[in-house]
């Protein structure tokens, strides 16, 4: 079958539109890397509830007086889909961070790692009855060589250390905040695309920051208040910048263009990430098996990005002598 010169710049158009979302996921997941960084160092001095209401009510209001305009053209279909919206900021914007980092107070380095390394398994089998996708055989095989990575770098090359994990109420909530994410990956692709980026991320981080309001109300007033002080306000703009405006944002578009099987795949790169902040920021030691589990982990993306493009369909011409 021939392309014509079209079809090889749709091609061509595809080709750099893949590039261009494997860019922004590597971006989110390294802003991501540096927030459960910043997660473990703080997270016996900022309470959690009150760093993610303020979180995300900066990030709502910066959003909302930057795109007003753009807020009131787009009312209407927030209004349509307020359910779906609803939904993606419960599971990915507010249970998710807000959950992380009070999980992180109680469980280990190597028990939260593992639990992100869950999330690209339960993706496929959420947006199998969600999305009505089927997962490719090739998209397994690069699930399964990633997650070989990014075991090896979590047990460290001893497979004897994941033998003797133990667990933790910190670990069940890793778990739940594990499925969430994986749920709001999934969801993210129901959005419509007539809803700009910029409005969704603004809407669901504005349903967020009310939903954790109780839980903030209740750890302000029964556990200790957020104060306002140089480590507060490092984590608040590191957070809101980084971990919020960029991470997110970067995320939902690479996962609209890649979909979520191959998207939430690029989550395996969050511990890799820390791992390597680490080794840079707290003089850590660099290892074997952190470079073959990096390897094992790029593959397995490359394949399953290869993959989840190969079936795309191409647009091919009849042939010369039906013309």
């Amino acid at each position: 079958m021939l392309l014509t010169h079209n079809d090889k710049n749709r091609v061509g158009k595809m080709d750099k539109s893949t590039l261009k979302a494997v860019v922004l996921l590597v971006i989110a997941t390294m802003c991501w890397g540096g927030n459960i960084t910043l997660g473990r160092a703080i997270s016996a001095d900022v309470p959690p509830f009150g760093l993610t209401f303020w979180r995300w009510t900066i990030v709502t209001t910066l959003l909302i007086a930057f795109n007003f305009a753009l807020f009131l053209r787009q009312r209407h279909l927030l209004r349509a889909h307020w359910k779906l919206i609803a939904l993606v900021a419960l599971t990915g914007v507010c249970i998710y961070p807000a959950f992380q980092f009070y999980a992180l107070r109680n469980t280990s380095a190597i028990n939260a790692a593992l639990f992100v390394a869950i999330s690209p398994v339960i993706v496929p089998i959420l947006a199998t009855p969600i999305l009505g996708t089927k997962v490719r055989a090739l998209e397994i095989l690069g699930i399964a060589i990633s997650t070989v990575g990014i075991l090896v770098v979590i047990c460290r090359g001893d497979l004897q250390t994941l033998l003797k994990l133990s667990f933790s109420w910190g670990d069940l909530l890793m778990l739940c905040c594990t499925f969430c994410w994986s749920a709001y990956t999934v969801l993210l692709k129901r959005v419509p695309d007539d809803i700009a980026p910029m409005m969704l991320f603004a809407s669901t981080t504005a349903l967020a920051a009310l939903f954790v309001l109780p839980l903030y109300t209740w750890e302000a007033t029964f556990v200790r208040p957020i104060t306002l002080n140089g480590l507060t306000l490092f984590s608040l703009g590191y957070t809101a910048v980084f971990a919020s405006l960029i991470g997110y944002f970067c995320f939902g578009l690479g996962v609209k263009e890649l979909g979520p099987n191959t998207g939430g795949l690029f989550i395996h790169l969050v511990p890799i990430f820390t791992t390597i902040f680490a080794i840079a920021l707290l003089g850590e030691s660099l290892h074997t098996f952190h470079l073959f589990g990096v390897a094992a982990i790029a593959s397995g993306l490359v394949l399953s990005t290869w993959a989840a493009r190969r079936s795309v369909q191409t647009p091919t011409t009849q042939p010369a002598e039906q013309k």
